[in-house]
């Protein structure tokens, strides 16, 4: 069982903002988006102490709320926000209380960044060939990273633009492992990208229908 500090709920509804605070002063904080019926970016990896704040970018109502019941925003209107300060490390998956089939988990390292004692810290910095590939609708991305730094993981279209990113953040030394949906994008040929600080490594990977 996680031990968190008991919260406090602050509705501003003058700057549509709706923070949970556990009395803690935070360090960093990650946003989250609530948009296309879906959390983005995707399996947050944080450190403890850090803030996540989400917000409503649909013309519907959301939430962020706990499976385990450690937060709820609340319902967010449009353009409103939630956060939350996570005081202990672990995983906390999490839904949308409205559109149930939303899902999402925020992975929480100890201010260490080394993550759970019991795991091997990876040798280098590497970054895997997608499996399944080609794939039709999702396909798993990952990654190994043998020291803390500031991560993103982004995925591009044929033409380079930036179609999704489902990493950004600080991150611990540690193993990776990231779902990207392709199920509402045409067949063809996409590039997820790492990078770490000013380092960056390219796959390619076939989406088929």
């Amino acid at each position: 069982m996680q031990r968190v500090a008991k919260g406090f709920l602050t509705v501003a509804l003058a700057l549509g903002v709706i923070c949970l605070f556990p009395g803690l002063a935070f360090s960093t904080n990650h946003q989250i988006s609530i948009i296309n019926f879906a959390f983005n970016p995707h399996g947050s990896h944080i450190i403890e102490g850090d803030t996540v704040t989400w917000t409503n970018h649909d013309n519907v109502q959301h939430s962020s709320t706990s499976d385990n019941g450690v937060w709820n925003t609340g319902l967010l209107s449009t353009g409103q926000s939630g956060s939350f300060i996570f005081v202990n490390p672990g995983t906390f998956p999490y839904h949308c209380m409205v559109h149930t089939s939303i899902k999402d988990t925020i992975f929480v390292s100890p201010l260490s960044g080394i993550g759970d004692p019991g795991l091997t810290i990876p040798e280098k910095f590497e970054l895997s060939q997608n499996y399944p590939n080609p794939f039709n609708a999702s396909t798993t991305i990952k990654f190994s990273l043998n020291e803390s730094g500031r991560v993103k993981l982004e995925v591009y279209d044929i033409l380079g633009n930036k179609i999704d990113q489902l990493a950004n953040g600080n991150f611990g030394p540690g193993f990776y492992s990231y779902i990207w949906n392709g199920g509402q994008k045409t067949s063809g040929v996409y590039f997820y990208r790492l990078s770490l600080d000013n380092v960056t490594k390219t796959g390619r990977m076939t989406l088929l229908k």
